[in-house]
Parts: structure tokens; C-alpha cells; sequence
């Protein structure tokens, strides 16, 4: 079997989806705007059983790193794989 054809045959056997489907720059709305520029993520989680609503929402990259410490703490026994690393955004001055 294809590693392909093994990717489709786990994906179809997953009890939920999740994906990021969007990112976005965002500022913070602070009287110093390029204080708090950072990069929210649309994540959509659907569960297929019983129903297959997706559940949308935006997250931060230090979200991303409170799960994953979160879960390796909880599942030590557990491989983890490491996140993406974290880009600087490099910001000029205009408005967000």
C-alpha cells in the first residue's frame, strides 16, 4: 500500500478532524500598536460522530505551546512531536 493510500485510510478511520484553516496578523488595539502584532490561527475541529459540525476557533502561537507542554506533561510515556518553530514578525510602521 501507497504511503498515500495509508494517509487516507488513517484519515478516514480518525474520530475528529483538525486543521488550521486561515491565518491572520493581528494588533492588539493598544495605544502602541506594534507592541502586540502577532499571528492568530483559525483552527476547525470536526467530530464525525454523531454529528459532523465543525468547531471554529482563533488561537495564538503560545497557545500551541501551552497544549503542547500541557501534553507532554500529562503523557510522559508519550512522543510528542516538537512545534513549528516561531517566526518574529518584523513589523513596519504602518497601521495593522
Amino acid at each position: 500500500m501507497s504511503e498515500t493510500g495509508q494517509d487516507e485510510s488513517a484519515k478516514e478511520d480518525a474520530i475528529c478532524e483538525i486543521n488550521i484553516t486561515e491565518v491572520e496578523r493581528r494588533c492588539s488595539g493598544t495605544v502602541m500598536p506594534l507592541q502586540d502584532v502577532h499571528i492568530a490561527y483559525q483552527v476547525e475541529s470536526v467530530i464525525r460522530e454523531p454529528r459532523k459540525t465543525p468547531y471554529i476557533v482563533w488561537r495564538r502561537y503560545r497557545d500551541f505551546e501551552y497544549l503542547h507542554s500541557h501534553l507532554q506533561d500529562t503523557y510522559r510515556f508519550v512522543i510528542i512531536p516538537p512545534l513549528p518553530e516561531k517566526k518574529v514578525l518584523v513589523c513596519e510602521f504602518i497601521h495593522c
